[in-house]
């Protein structure tokens, strides 16, 4: 009986590394690593217009530009890195502000893989006149 229940356990403690991870239960779609609203530092209002943000980790790097206009605040988060784990140095830009540099923005993997989303607002100041 003893040995039955020794064979019981050693067999359902094989089997949870794959029920932690049970594929069918996993996202098809990957989180972004990082979002990023940015913000003017001033005023708190979101930054519209032309922006570009760079996230890199090692020899990893990606880049997303995108135009917010002032009425579509729904779209104003950029998102990079899907999927990726790994410590990035973020970058912002845009016309009317410095830019803004963020370094050891720490992204952890996700229990099915990927990445557990890391949300940034960016306060960029506004350049001198």
């Amino acid at each position: 009986m003893k040995a039955r229940t020794l064979l019981q356990a050693l067999f359902a403690t094989a089997l949870l590394p794959t029920a932690a991870c049970n594929v069918s239960l996993c996202p098809t779609v990957l989180a972004p690593g990082i979002t990023i609203q940015a913000r003017d530092s001033v005023t708190n209002a979101l930054v519209f217009g032309f922006l570009t943000a760079t996230v890199t980790d090692a020899s990893y790097s990606d880049t997303r530009a995108i135009t917010i206009a002032q009425r579509d605040t729904a779209t104003a988060l950029l998102q990079l890195a899907a999927g990726r784990a790994g410590n990035f140095h973020v970058v912002v830009r845009d016309s009317l502000h410095a830019t803004y540099t963020r370094d050891n923005v720490r992204v952890n993997s996700a229990i099915c893989g990927g990445a557990q989303t890391v949300a940034i607002v960016a306060k960029l100041q506004p350049k001198p006149h």
